[in-house]
């Protein structure tokens, strides 16, 4: 997993997407894993956390908060975990991603600026009724958001190294 989470991040980081031939690679090589150490209730285990992370997250990619590939590279490592650390993996990956967008925001000197798109999205939303795209318009022009693999790499490690 370790291994394709780093090219994962190579690309997340450089061209923004993450290839489905290696998220593929990633759920065939987490199948085998789970197969091989726990027999068909680990490959079950593996199926039903991978599915549940892809579903919790599908929509933050509906509305435009979250990439498909980082929905899907969250979903497919989520299954490499024990059922019981599944959602401290998410809960990590997710705390990391945080922190990563405060820097970036710290950086680019924006804050001000996303904090209030943010709730004048989310007032739009709750005065209309019904959700939108989040960065409509501006997803062509500018590289908004984090890449997630990082985080997601940086949330395995913490597990191998016995913080969760």
């Amino acid at each position: 997993m370790c291994l394709f989470l780093v090219i994962a991040c190579c690309f997340d980081y450089r061209t923004r997407k993450i290839p489905n031939g290696l998220i593929l690679c990633c759920l065939i090589t987490g199948m085998i894993y789970r197969l091989c150490i726990e027999g068909y209730a680990g490959l079950l285990a593996y199926l039903a956390s991978t599915l549940m992370i892809i579903a919790m997250f599908y929509f933050f990619f509906w509305i435009g908060a979250m990439g498909a590939g980082d929905v899907k590279i969250l979903g497919v490592c989520a299954g490499f975990f024990p059922w019981d650390k599944v959602l401290c993996f998410v809960f990590f990956a997710l705390l990391i991603a945080a922190i990563f967008a405060l820097g970036k925001m710290c950086l680019e000197r924006n804050m001000k600026e996303r904090l209030h798109y943010l709730g004048e999205y989310l007032w739009d939303v709750f005065r209309c009724g019904r959700w939108k795209v989040y960065f409509a318009g501006e997803r062509e022009c500018t590289a908004t958001g984090i890449c997630m693999a990082g985080p997601v790499f940086c949330s395995a490690l913490l597990y191998m190294g016995g913080v969760y």
